[in-house]
């Protein structure tokens, strides 16, 4: 129904709460490059950059380039490690305008893993035990009994489910 998908844009709108930041892309610093490997950060997260500072080199297929800030701020967070190869486009780190947004990054994915995953699975189980019986409850004997083999056999209730 409409509830859910609600309930799931709002949660991907909370997930990041930052004021203003630019995401760092690997950019195409030659015509033919479609991927660059990461030789070196050259700022840490929680370092000040400037628009037109070099932040890390990139290896591409010619040679090995600095790649700049493109926006005034902090580097808050890096995605891609030093030594990894990442497609052209893909968003390597990010840069925050307010410093105290790097907290938020890095507390927000360490709490995220552990925390809101335990109430939110409770929740599933109490709703599918809830609206099983009740399926079962109301309709016909033989039915039931037919969803418990699908439900013995994973492989048929995907392929059903699609």
């Amino acid at each position: 129904g409409d509830g859910a998908v609600s309930t799931d844009s709002a949660v991907a709108g909370e997930s990041m709460s930052l004021g203003e930041y630019e995401d760092v892309f690997m950019p195409a610093l030659s015509s033919t490059m479609s991927e660059g490997k990461i030789v070196s950060w050259l700022k840490d997260v929680g370092d000040k950059v400037e628009a037109g500072e070099a932040i890390m080199v990139v290896e591409s297929d010619k040679a090995d380039m600095d790649v700049e800030a493109f926006e005034d701020g902090y580097l808050g967070a890096i995605y891609c490690e030093e030594g990894q190869t990442v497609d052209v486009g893909a968003s390597v780190g990010i840069i925050v305008k307010d410093p105290s947004d790097i907290s938020k990054l890095t507390s927000h994915s360490n709490s995220n893993s552990s925390s809101s995953s335990s109430p939110s699975t409770n929740h599933a189980d109490t709703n599918n035990t809830h609206s099983l019986t009740h399926d079962a409850a109301s309709s016909s004997f033989p039915q039931s009994s037919s969803f418990s083999s699908t439900l013995a056999a994973p492989d048929c209730s995907f392929s059903q489910v699609d």
